[in-house]
């Protein structure tokens, strides 16, 4: 059996290398003119001051307060904390209607017998 050795052909790239290479090219000198530019007007503005500015550091640090850090109020959690022991306690709601309110497990209990009483489960 034979077999034919046909030509393999590669396909052209659709970018060529030196197209790549100058588009990076181009990039770099974007990215170097980025940096440059601004720190050139930076000195500029300085000599025309006639200061150089501030670096900042590690030894720099923020300006003194004029006042105490102010405490953060968490009024959810002492709502929460206040509506729990209301839950948990007896006290008068109406005393002329004789209205009493009783801790949330006691009145569970009560609706569970009343309602066994009934015939329920």
């Amino acid at each position: 059996m034979s077999e034919k050795n046909e030509k393999v052909r590669l396909e052209r790239d659709a970018l060529s290398e030196r197209r790549a290479l100058a588009a990076l090219a181009a990039t770099a000198a974007l990215v170097v003119l980025g940096i440059l530019i601004p720190w050139g007007l930076l000195r500029a503005f300085e000599a025309q001051l006639g200061r150089p500015s501030p670096d900042v550091g590690v030894e720099a640090r923020p300006p003194e307060l004029l006042h105490e850090p102010m405490s953060i109020d968490r009024p959810a959690e002492r709502d929460l904390a206040r509506d729990e022991a209301v839950l948990a306690s007896f006290s008068w709601v109406d005393r002329e209607r004789g209205t009493v309110r009783i801790p949330i497990d006691r009145a569970m209990e009560l609706v569970v017998a009343r309602a066994r009483a009934r015939g329920g489960r």
